[in-house]
């Protein structure tokens, strides 16, 4: 894979710590996928639905792992990347502002570029008062290391002053650093049901092994999350192999890039 030239997308990623990506292919295609999702998830409200359900539907992979979001990722990581096992669809899922648990320390580092990258594709309008899709504290990414702590700039302290709410449509993704402030947009009265597809994808130079342990640490955890037991849902993440279940075309499509699947990139460096 040859090096990409830094462009203005990667620098305003590695500055603000966040894209939103314009989707062609998938706003085509958003209306179908969505009646799709929503018929797997049917008698479901809050939900999480398992990596083994997703990689069954070979349409759905493929439509997630387009050119539009290899490429960008490409122009982020400037190296190889991999794809994480921790695949998911959710339904009607709000969490408040938080960082995710395995980039609050250490893994998630403090250098400028990132070592983990959160990609979502949702399948409705982030629509004001409603909701749907991303809100983002920009610039949040961005820490500096103190005797073992990772802090945030002081600047921050007040939350609402910097929210912005990523205005995707339907089809489109975001993606962001794994140690950027975040939260599902908040859901209005009248918020239609919330669909989106999310992977955790890392540069292949990352410690992502331990990313993979953490998922393993995770599967142990029996609590329950509304009627979604999340340890089940990583014991299955982590027990998975997608190296048969993925179409062809869409593998040769991640390796003209530099992308592969985490099984992929232990064989090849064996």
């Amino acid at each position: 894979m040859s090096q990409p030239e830094t462009s203005p997308q990667h620098i305003q990623f590695i500055e603000g710590g966040y894209l939103h990506l314009v989707n062609p292919a998938g706003r085509k295609t958003a209306e179908t996928v969505r009646a799709k999702v929503l018929e797997m998830t049917s008698g479901q409200d809050r939900v999480a639905v398992k990596a083994s359900e997703i990689v069954s539907q070979p349409d759905l992979m493929d439509g997630f792992l387009s050119e539009t979001l290899l490429g960008t990722l490409r122009d982020i990581f400037q190296e190889r990347f991999v794809f994480m096992p921790a695949i998911t669809i959710r339904k009607n899922w709000y969490e408040d502002w938080h960082i995710d648990a395995a980039f609050r320390g250490d893994l998630g580092g403090a250098e400028a570029r990132p070592d983990f990258v959160q990609c979502a594709l949702y399948w409705q309008a982030n629509v004001p008062g409603q909701g749907g899709g991303l809100s983002v504290i920009p610039g949040t990414h961005l820490r500096v290391s103190q005797d073992g702590r990772y802090l945030l700039d002081a600047n921050f302290f007040n939350f609402s002053a910097f929210v912005e709410d990523v205005e995707n449509a339907a089809g489109d993704y975001v993606v962001w650093d794994g140690r950027l402030v975040h939260r599902s947009t908040a859901p209005g009265p009248d918020a239609p049901v919330r669909l989106a597809m999310f992977m955790t994808v890392a540069r292949a130079s990352a410690n992502y092994r331990r990313f993979i342990a953490h998922l393993d640490r995770r599967a142990t955890d029996e609590r329950q999350v509304g009627r979604v037991a999340e340890a089940d849902r990583f014991r299955d993440a982590t027990s998975l192999s997608l190296t048969d279940k993925i179409p062809a075309e869409t593998v040769a499509r991640m390796s003209r890039h530099g992308a592969m699947f985490a099984e992929h990139f232990v064989a090849d460096s064996a």
